[in-house]
Parts: structure tokens; C-alpha cells; sequence
């Protein structure tokens, strides 16, 4: 969604004239949202992608933090993403390494990914668990 529109207006009668004056605004209100919330990822994928999409918010935002990633090469990679004006949204990505997978895999089978950024004074959040597995061959 592109945010609500509103027309406000006044006016005022001075003598015999009468004079308005009106004013467009577009009032925003920023969500964040990663689908599923909840999904499996088995440990031999080469790795695990994240989107989290920004909507109903007005210019790009910079510096989205994923939680409790860090940008660290062979493990996380953090993408802001690109500002879409038509849609007036932005898809921030966080990828997860094939060996992160498995060390994450190592100290428990589910984690919790939360994407973040700041819009007009307000943190805006998403998050998704991701249930890991690692297939075994029985014979």
C-alpha cells in the first residue's frame, strides 16, 4: 500500500471575498513483514535467503540490522535492498552460509532472525525461525 491520502482545507471570509486554501498529505504507516515466519532449511542447502519486506514507507532506509547477524564473510551477508517508489517498499535480505548453517545446526535446532530499521522515530520488525536439519543416509 502507498499510504492514505487526505485533503485538508480552510476558509476564511474577509469583507466580501471569500479565500480557502487546502493542503494534500500522505499519512504513512510502516510495516515489515518475512514470510513464512516459520520455515525448514536442511543444512546441505548452499545456503538460506531471508527477505524481509519494508511496506507503506516513504524513501529508501539504510542500515538494517538483522539480529542476531552481523555482517561477516562466509557466514551472514546483509543486504539494505533497493527503494521501490511505485510500491513504496524495500526487501532488506540476509543470507546464510552453507557452513553458518551447519555451525548454527551445532548449537540448537531452531533460531530466530529479526530484521530492523528505523522509519520516522519508530523500529519497524520482522522475524522468522528457522527449523534446521541435517539428512542422514541409513542403510
Amino acid at each position: 500500500s502507498s499510504g492514505i491520502n487526505a485533503e485538508y482545507g480552510c476558509k476564511t471570509n474577509i469583507g466580501s471575498k471569500t479565500y480557502t486554501a487546502t493542503q494534500k498529505v500522505t499519512l504513512f504507516t510502516p510495516t515489515a513483514t518475512i514470510a513464512p515466519t516459520t520455515v525448514n532449511v536442511y543444512t546441505t542447502d548452499d545456503a538460506h535467503v531471508i527477505s524481509c519486506v519494508f511496506h507503506n514507507i516513504k524513501a529508501q532506509v539504510s542500515g538494517v540490522t538483522w539480529s542476531p547477524a552481523t555482517q561477516t564473510s562466509g557466514k551472514y551477508n546483509l543486504a539494505d535492498g533497493s527503494f521501490n517508489n511505485a510500491a513504496k517498499m524495500q526487501t532488506s535480505t540476509l543470507t546464510i552460509s552453507k557452513s553458518q548453517l551447519l555451525a548454527l545446526k551445532a548449537s540448537g535446532r531452531s533460531h530466530t532472525f529479526t530484521c530492523k530499521t528505523r522509519v520516522a522515530g519508530r523500529d519497524i520488525t520482522a522475524t522468522q525461525t528457522v527449523h534446521l536439519f541435517t539428512p542422514t543416509v541409513r542403510t
